[in-house]
């Protein structure tokens, strides 16, 4: 449902405008999300193992910068930490995607499967 905000900006459920988000900031995101407080070279290593393959420091240091300016992460030293809007904004994108791959059938249940990521990452 498009939004009364301006430009590319659309509106999902009764929640505030989505704001552009590139899939690293989003990767990133999530990443602080699961992990709680981390170094960038931590997150490196959570996210080259999402790519099956070496992402690089710098894209992740800019992604990361990129979620901080925004308020939406913060940095105590070397260690970022997700800020609660971050988390809310992470969800909104969350919750897209699981629409997307869903494809408007309505099959995957968004709780459904947060809840079994929760439980594997409370596993490993």
């Amino acid at each position: 449902m498009m939004g009364s905000g301006s430009g590319n900006v659309l509106q999902f459920g009764k929640r505030a405008a989505a704001p552009p988000l590139s899939v690293m900031e989003f990767l990133v995101g999530m990443a602080l999300c699961r992990r709680g407080g981390s170094t960038s070279s931590q997150i490196r290593k959570e996210t080259s193992r999402l790519f099956d393959a070496s992402v690089e420091e710098g894209a992740i240091m800019e992604a990361l910068v990129g979620i901080e300016g925004r308020g939406w992460a913060s940095r105590s030293g070397r260690e970022f930490a997700i800020a609660e809007t971050g988390v809310e904004v992470m969800q909104t994108f969350f919750t897209a995607m699981v629409r997307l791959l869903d494809g408007g059938r309505g099959l995957l249940d968004v709780s459904v499967l947060t809840s079994i990521v929760r439980e594997f990452e409370r596993k490993g």
